[in-house]
């Protein structure tokens, strides 16, 4: 019974660690109260099974916290603002604790809950195409509209197919090109870290393309390519036969989703991406050590000074946050402290190949809204967790 109490327990708080990833329930009943849960429930835990918090953790705690004081000090930035990302790490602390820092109980219950995510996704897929009338138009408090069924299944945008008009799947979460986060990270924990065969990681692999995300696609072939050289030694003819006729298939369909949306008339992805470069780079150049504080309003009040509204005839001049990542973290936090963000990531333990999936979490930051959200405190705060800690042993 203690044992199934704990599973319950592992797999609920990373379910909601991965709902604060950019899901639709985090955006229509506020992302900070499943943060606060996920505190109040991994705290809780913690006194339970009088687990003890590592110093190394507590030292990053203070330095995060120290240097969020500094900057809100340097930054002029009202102290309040940084409350959303001490409250996230203050979480994750607590979290790893609640774990006994048993990384490889983390990265289990991490794949269980990501296939969750796939099935409800598959579920999705069905629905946003054969029963349509299902769902309803919800307009959140920000102006964020959606499609959804109790807001787990969800649709928004379309993809043009020749005649056909498809929507685009993704699943529990606010656009198709996070749903494709997850789905990527489950493709990429069972043919990378667990070396399973391709078919154990078809659905996730369907749930990528479902997306017809640009960035999830590519991501995919990457992971799908790290597969391939760890094991082309091994491959057998016929497994190197159905590889040659997927990539005979796949490779025109990311090129052709490529280009439709870098020059077709649905480029305004690409057009936003480009000018939040621009944005970011231009902000980065006059505030280079400290930033300018996570202040959104103060963020608009300095995009303002850039003018090119229009980009291949899309205005994207409009009030919204930047969707590159790094650029968010080094406009508001400096660029000092964001390559020390950077390095912690880097050195994370939760998957094994650091060089592999810093390349593909890099392209991820680069493309992606990913900015405060737990999952980044959660990577990062396993690069104090020595392998020598993995699992902790409980003091009680």
């Amino acid at each position: 019974m203690r044992i199934s109490i704990k599973k319950i327990f592992e797999f609920v708080i990373i379910f909601l660690l991965i709902l604060d990833t950019g899901s639709v329930p985090s955006i229509f009943f506020g992302g900070g109260l499943i943060c606060v849960f996920i505190l109040v429930l991994s705290l809780c835990y913690t006194i339970l099974s009088s687990n003890k918090i590592l110093r190394s953790q507590l030292r990053l705690l203070v330095v995060f916290g120290l240097f969020f004081l500094i900057s809100s000090s340097f930054t002029h930035t009202n102290f309040t603002l940084y409350f959303g990302a001490i409250i996230r790490v203050l979480a994750v602390v607590f979290t790893y604790t609640a774990f006994r820092n048993d990384v490889i109980a983390i990265r289990d219950a991490l794949t269980r809950v990501l296939w969750v995510f796939a099935y409800l996704g598959l579920v999705n897929l069905f629905l946003i195409n054969f029963l349509p009338m299902l769902f309803s138009l919800r307009v959140a408090e920000s102006g964020f509209s959606i499609n959804t069924l109790l807001y787990i299944f969800n649709y928004h945008s379309f993809i043009q197919l020749g005649p056909i008009a498809l929507p685009r799947n993704q699943g529990a979460f606010w656009e198709p090109g996070v749903f494709q986060i997850p789905m990527n990270l489950l493709v990429y924990l069972l043919l990378i870290e667990k070396k399973e065969s391709w078919g154990k990681a078809l659905i996730p692999m369907i749930m990528v393309l479902s997306t017809f995300s640009t960035t999830g696609l590519l991501v995919m072939s990457l992971i799908i390519l790290f597969k391939i050289c760890r094991e082309r030694a091994s491959l057998s003819l016929r497994e190197k036969f159905l590889i040659l006729l997927f990539a005979v298939a796949f490779i025109p369909f990311v090129y052709n989703n490529t280009k439709e949306k870098l020059t077709g008339d649905i480029n305004d992805s690409a057009a936003a991406r480009t000018y939040d470069l621009y944005m970011g780079l231009d902000i980065i150049g006059r505030n280079p050590i400290w930033g300018i504080g996570p202040d959104k309003e103060k963020y608009l009040a300095q995009t303002q000074d850039i003018s090119i509204g229009f980009y291949d005839d899309n205005d994207i001049s409009i009030e919204r946050g930047n969707t590159n990542t790094i650029m968010s973290l080094m406009c508001y936090l400096g660029v000092p402290f964001s390559l020390f963000f950077l390095g912690l990531l880097y050195n994370q333990t939760i998957f094994s190949d650091k060089k592999q999936f810093f390349i593909i979490l890099i392209i991820l930051l680069f493309s992606e809204p990913l900015y405060g959200t737990m999952f980044l405190y959660f990577l990062s705060m396993t690069a104090k967790i020595k392998k020598s800690l993995q699992p902790y042993m409980s003091t009680s």
